[in-house]
């Protein structure tokens, strides 16, 4: 049989209701897997358990039970997050000394608990950071935010279920030279663009009023074609210093019509691979004009047979550019002795914490 689904000791295959999902989301932290089953009144409660899905000899998902639903009809529905979750699951006190973004991503992945892979090297390193109550999953979008400054070089991270490639990895986000192709009458079978200017404002008003310093700027042609629409916002005293800098990203953010593209296709056989976030596709459908190389935004697998796998994306032509997460890093070092951060120092927890960490990577097999 080409699909397994195991959770702990229970093989779900068998006894599956519909076809399992996997949905990989670029702004979710994590992948997930959700699926209904025929139950047990002997079934145990599964949370914490690891659930794999193996599919056309390859293993697609690696995760843990979060949420378990039984109903009186007999049935049970289960979703799973795959390790990532942890990132988003453990906000505490994180300092990085002279490090480049994949090294800090590394450094804090390994102190959570979760196995880490391949990291490609980001190239920038970065100035010393404190990041003061903070989860991982928002400083490893700030790093690569700040790394992007620095070398404009666009990167992101996930993690890779299949056993060979094991783990948390990092890498750059460029146009492959060769992609996988969608094409209309082949294996895409759905095209949409959609365009809106609902959110679009060609006037941009930052205003703080204890100064009574403003930022206004104006897109003359935007403004003439789409009507007066505008963005104000009050800034606090806090944040004067960044007036500049925040209204021209939202200016340009804001200026023109916000455009979304999405395909749907399907995979016979298992022949081509899983797609994550960051994936770059080819499609080709000339109603919606669709032509060229994409990068995934968003991704669903649903396993509908054992012979065809039905995907859903969101694709975008550029990679989102993230934006820092946080704007007083550098200055927060000041606070670093009152934490009982050592310079060379990462997580602020207990030895018997961390050694605590370690073992889970044995028990639940992520160091395999």
């Amino acid at each position: 049989m080409a699909l397994k689904l195991q959770v702990g000791k229970y093989d779900f295959t068998p006894a599956l209701g519909g076809p399992p999902k996997i949905t990989d989301q670029l702004e979710a932290v994590c992948r997930t897997l959700e699926f209904t089953a025929r139950s047990s009144k002997y079934l145990d409660d599964l949370y914490g358990e690891q659930v794999t899905l193996w599919y056309a000899g390859k293993r697609w998902f690696f995760g843990f039970v979060f949420t378990q639903k039984d109903t009186h009809a007999g049935e049970i529905a289960i979703k799973a997050y795959d390790p990532l979750i942890y990132l988003k699951k453990n906000p505490d006190d994180y300092y990085f000394e002279s490090m480049t973004a994949g090294q800090a991503i590394k450094q804090m992945a390994e102190q959570v608990g979760v196995k880490v892979g391949r990291i490609e090297d980001t190239g920038a390193v970065l100035p010393a950071l404190y990041y003061a109550n903070k989860a991982p999953d928002k400083i490893a979008v700030d790093l690569i935010a700040r790394t992007y400054q620095k070398n404009k070089k666009k990167f992101w991270y996930r993690f890779n279920p299949d056993p060979d490639a094991f783990g948390l990895e990092a890498f750059e986000r460029v146009l492959p030279t060769k992609a996988w192709a969608f094409q209309y009458n082949v294996n895409l079978t759905k095209a949409e663009v959609t365009g809106s200017i609902e959110e679009t404002t060609p006037i941009v008003r930052y205003l703080n009023r204890e100064t009574g310093k403003e930022v206004l700027l104006v897109d003359a042609e935007a403004l003439k074609r789409y009507g007066p629409m505008r963005t104000f916002k009050e800034v606090n005293k806090d944040d004067v210093d960044d007036m500049d800098k925040d209204a021209a990203a939202a200016f340009e953010k804001l200026k023109g019509p916000k455009k979304e593209m999405a395909l749907e296709g399907i995979n016979p056989e298992g022949k081509m691979p899983m797609f994550f976030c960051g994936d770059v596709i080819y499609a080709e459908e000339r109603r919606t004009r669709l032509l060229g190389g994409y990068y995934v935004k968003n991704v669903t697998h649903t396993f509908n047979s054992d012979r065809v796998v039905s995907l859903a994306m969101d694709i975008q032509l550029q990679p989102d550019i993230p934006e820092v997460q946080y704007e007083n890093q550098e200055s927060d070092q000041k606070k670093i002795g009152q934490s009982g951060i050592k310079s060379s120092g990462g997580v602020a927890g207990s030895g018997e914490y961390n050694d605590t960490v370690k073992g889970l990577l044995d028990k639940y097999g992520l160091n395999r």
